[in-house]
């Protein structure tokens, strides 16, 4: 790690389970910001690291691989040269314009409910935020059927689970290479 502007704070990965949060590991960040973190995992997984203490929170897809992690908590560059880690920050770079206008549609709602405009204007903007999330679950789903043997694949049905009736969810079940999920 090397997160000047946490240094000398914990850091804490986290690993979601049925029901709630564990720790994974921790270290404590040098006077400049700088920390390491080693080990093996079984299987490559989505966990947070939190600054102890904090709300903030980043994403890593952790793997047994070397990781370059800098920046900061709000805006952290997470170098991977391999794994699923790197097949996500490409990902992430190619719906890059899709997040950052669904950012700012949240915004403009968030604005707009506060200025106490209208039930139009709150229409418009919902709707707009329907099209672009329904375009990017397009876009998710292109990538799941393209890269069926992908963890980020089972990673992002994972996070769309709750869309599908237990038939279609079958049917995206299928398309992934079971290594992936077993």
């Amino acid at each position: 790690f090397n997160l000047p502007d946490q240094a000398g704070k914990q850091l804490v990965v986290n690993q979601r389970i049925p029901g709630e949060w564990i720790s994974l590991d921790s270290v404590v960040l040098d006077s400049s910001g700088l920390g390491e973190i080693s080990g093996f995992i079984e299987m490559p997984e989505m966990v947070n690291v939190a600054v102890t203490g904090s709300r903030g929170y980043m994403k890593v897809f952790l793997d047994n691989v070397d990781y370059d992690i800098s920046g900061t908590m709000i805006d952290p560059v997470i170098d991977a040269t391999s794994g699923p880690q790197l097949v996500y920050n490409n990902f992430q770079m190619e719906i890059a314009d899709l997040l950052k206008q669904r950012d700012e549609i949240t915004e403009r709602y968030w604005k707009a409910n506060e200025d106490s405009a209208g039930t139009e204007v709150i229409e418009a903007i919902v709707k707009e935020y329907d099209e672009l999330t329904l375009q990017k679950e397009q876009t998710d789903s292109i990538f799941i059927v393209n890269n069926p043997g992908s963890v980020v694949s089972a990673y992002m049905l994972r996070n769309r689970h709750y869309q599908f009736s237990t038939k279609e969810l079958e049917s995206w079940l299928n398309i992934l290479d079971p290594t992936v999920y077993s």
